[in-house]
Order: C-alpha cells, then sequence, then structure tokens
C-alpha cells in the first residue's frame, strides 16, 4: 500500500538468510560433532531468522497500513473491503508469527539444563 520502508526493514530483511543459514550449518556441526550446546545455538539462530522474518515483514505491512490510513483515510479500506481483509490477516498472521517464534526462543532457552 506503501512505497516507502524503513531502515529497520532494510536491515532485518539482510540479517534473516544471515541467520537461517548460520544456525543450520551451526546445528548440523553440532550433530556431527556430537556437542549438544552447538546444537541448540544452531537452532536459536535458525529460528531467530524465523522470528525476524515474521516480524520485519508483518512491521513492514503495519508500518504500510498505518501510512495510508494517514495519507488517504479509510477510503481504501472501503472501495476494496476484502483485498483490506485480506491484508490486515496477512499483517497480523506475519506479527503473530514472529512473536510466536520469538516465544518458543525464550521457553526453550529457559527450560534447557
Amino acid at each position: 500500500m506503501s512505497d516507502s520502508k524503513s531502515n529497520a526493514y532494510g536491515y532485518a530483511v539482510r540479517l534473516i538468510p544471515i541467520l537461517c543459514v548460520a544456525g543450520c550449518v551451526t546445528a548440523l556441526l553440532g550433530v556431527i560433532l556430537k556437542k549438544n550446546w552447538a546444537l541448540k545455538i544452531g537452532a536459536v539462530l535458525f529460528l531467530s531468522g524465523i522470528a525476524f522474518w515474521g516480524l520485519a515483514n508483518g512491521g513492514a505491512l503495519l508500518w504500510g497500513f498505518v501510512h495510508t490510513v494517514r495519507k488517504e483515510g479509510s477510503r481504501p479500506f472501503i472501495k476494496y473491503p476484502w483485498l483490506s481483509a485480506l491484508y490486515v490477516f496477512l499483517m497480523l498472521f506475519l506479527l503473530a508469527s514472529g512473536g510466536f517464534f520469538v516465544w518458543l526462543i525464550i521457553r526453550t532457552s529457559a527450560h534447557s539444563k
């Protein structure tokens, strides 16, 4: 809905593949070397990449939503109600996915020995 992007979005999008690949490599090395701590660190890195993906894209959609409402009011949402509902659903899904993976990382890190 908006072409403007924040610098935070750009940094997060560049960080996602780095976290996911580093997590996979670290977890794989942990399995090969039979080091449980490396496996845990790799899993946390990988899940952090997934969390960044959800939060960055959901945040960008929220940014565009707020920007559109400030610029044009509610006219685009009244004119295209189904598209607007899909947009809001996707935005909430991505934010909830990112939040879930952050919760999962915190929960598993707190309960691991």
